[in-house]
């Protein structure tokens, strides 16, 4: 773009991307359910963003959007050296969170003695798109692009169950007695 003097004119638009990104996440992923599950009495969460970019983000999703409790997200704070530790989501590196899950360094339960272990807990590495997961029975990692796209799918195949069940009951009962026939003959002996 030129200006009246013709020198070139650049206009520079800054987005609140904390925003954008609940906001696309709210049309992807239904946010009562999510809020309803953490909101159960036998369900508790944490959240380690490893003081990676990954933490206003987890305070605007579980403490504004979800109404959790703050001390859910763990290492919420960016800091330029993630706090002299190495922001990699897994069993060596995320050891606050995997201690706090009740595992050690190779993924096995240790003694926690009467503390009450999370229910479910995440952990992203410093720009957030490497994650780890973990449980109660088991911990996996994976890109959250894989993880996205992984749940973005399950919530399109749901969608389209719901929205195609009743042709589906339909076709179903059509092909079922040929289905029916084809499974219960047997092969030729030639």
């Amino acid at each position: 773009m030129k200006s009246d003097d013709g020198s070139i004119e650049v206009i520079v638009e800054v987005i609140n991307s904390t925003k954008a990104h609940v906001a696309l996440l709210k049309s992807i992923f239904n946010f009562d359910a999510i809020k309803a599950l953490l909101d159960r009495e036998d369900f508790t969460m944490i959240y380690d963003s490893m003081h990676g970019v990954n933490g206003p983000y987890a305070k605007a999703i579980f403490v504004q959007e979800l109404g959790q409790d703050e001390a859910c997200c763990l290492n919420a704070t960016p800091l330029d050296d993630f706090n002299g530790a190495h922001a990699d989501p897994n069993l060596t590196y995320a050891k606050e969170l995997v201690k706090l899950m009740g595992l050690d360094k190779k993924g096995s339960k240790i003694d926690v003695g009467t503390r009450k272990v999370p229910s479910f807990g995440a952990a992203a590495d410093g720009d957030a798109d490497r994650n780890m997961v973990s449980s109660l029975t088991f911990f996996w990692f994976c890109s959250f692009i894989l993880l996205l796209t992984l749940c973005y799918l399950v919530s399109l195949i749901r969608s389209l169950v719901l929205n195609f069940l009743s042709p589906l009951q339909t076709l179903w009962l059509l092909l079922q007695p040929m289905l029916t026939l084809f499974l219960s003959s047997k092969p030729r002996a030639d």
